[in-house]
């Protein structure tokens, strides 16, 4: 949806298509209670329709070994930059925002899916720059990337114990951002979504100028982490379901961010709505992937699930640290499943290390309960 918004509309030779034909505008701004509320916002839609746009999503990428998941986000990346299938033409012997023959052979090798390792590290800062060329060098690019650490934290999963190939997917991973984002004056904003908050100190990263927003101490955006109270009552009003709110709330709401703010699981509101009232188990089954059902069903987990059914969860020291650290081998299991939607806070305060957790609403309980069989 945030690629809607912010991309420039292009015909098939990648031009701007008219104003009348563009269709991203009547996804938000449409007429009458079909317009969403960000239309509204002078400030925010001064960037719609404002800007190229990558995006990539390296969810669910697995494997046994680092050729396995060099080959996923190779072909995650490739995914990403056919979207732009028109840039082909600067491959023309004529084109001249391609100049060196080294450029048009790095942009083939991405369009057509086989880059070496050097070409996927740069892959990200030559996109942007053909981007931004191509639109006139007079928009600066977004870049979106949704689960970036899915390939890391799955290698830590099925093969963490080969620190040679593992460590050989960290230098790769590092790359991609430091090479990628670090001094890429194409870039307008990058925008990763869906991570952990995986530990990567400057040496690994490579990558300067770090805003991030968690569930636990966030403020300022608390309130976008899921529907409101307020969002979910007038979506009900809507329909015709006549289900009470309250009822709703008892099995998809509960939800605490930033220590304060309540809100409802996003994904399960929308299936429930769209199966017309029917209480039943939509998102907290995504705890199932490899990663986490290694940690949801050890012996440590089982043991905090069973006593967080009848009451709060204490935890203190090192297990509320936010930072989850594959490269050490250390991962504390109550973060994980507070990232997954299993637990929720009821209270924070990480400055003591202290943190008070519980299960969030019905949807997770009956879920937790099969874990528990």
């Amino acid at each position: 949806m945030l690629e809607k918004f912010l991309e420039i509309e292009v015909d098939e030779k990648g031009d701007p298509i008219a104003a009348g034909l563009k269709q991203n505008r009547k996804l938000f701004c449409g007429q009458g209670s079909k317009q969403l509320q960000v239309c509204n916002s002078a400030t925010t839609m001064s960037s719609f329709g404002k800007h190229p746009v990558i995006s990539i999503s390296l969810k669910g990428i697995q494997g046994n070994g680092y050729r396995e998941v060099e080959f996923g986000i190779k072909e995650r990346l490739t995914t990403a930059f056919q979207k732009h299938y028109y840039l082909e033409k600067y491959l023309d012997a004529n084109a001249t925002l391609l100049p060196w023959q080294a450029m048009k052979d790095r942009l083939l090798s991405l369009m057509e899916g086989d880059p070496h390792t050097i070409d996927i590290m740069c892959s990200i800062q030559s996109f942007s720059e053909w981007l931004y060329n191509h639109h006139g060098n007079s928009s600066r690019v977004y870049l979106l990337i949704d689960d970036f650490d899915s390939p890391v934290i799955n290698a830590f999963s099925n093969f963490g114990h080969n620190m040679t190939e593992f460590k050989e997917l960290l230098d790769l991973m590092q790359g991609i951002l430091s090479m990628g984002i670090n001094g890429n004056e194409f870039l307008e904003k990058v925008i990763i979504t869906g991570t952990y908050h995986l530990y990567m100190d400057d040496e690994f990263a490579g990558v300067a100028n770090i805003t991030e927003y968690n569930l636990l101490d966030d403020v300022k955006y608390a309130k976008h982490f899921g529907f409101s109270h307020q969002e979910v009552e007038n979506v009900l009003k809507k329909s015709t379901i006549a289900t009470p709110i309250s009822e709703v709330e008892q099995w998809y709401g509960g939800y605490g961010v930033g220590g304060q703010v309540i809100v409802y699981h996003p994904e399960s509101v929308v299936v429930f709505i769209s199966h017309q009232g029917k209480f039943d188990q939509y998102s907290v089954h995504k705890a199932n992937d490899s990663f986490v059902s290694k940690i949801l069903y050890s012996g440590e987990a089982k043991a905090a699930l069973k006593k967080v059914l009848s009451e709060d969860l204490n935890i203190t020291g090192d297990e509320t640290d936010i930072e989850i650290d594959p490269a050490e081998n250390y991962i504390s299991k109550s973060i994980v499943l507070l990232c997954n939607g299993i637990f929720t806070p009821t209270m924070v305060d990480l400055s003591k290390e202290v943190l008070k957790l519980k299960l969030p609403n019905e949807e997770v309980k009956q879920f937790v309960k099969k874990v528990l069989e």
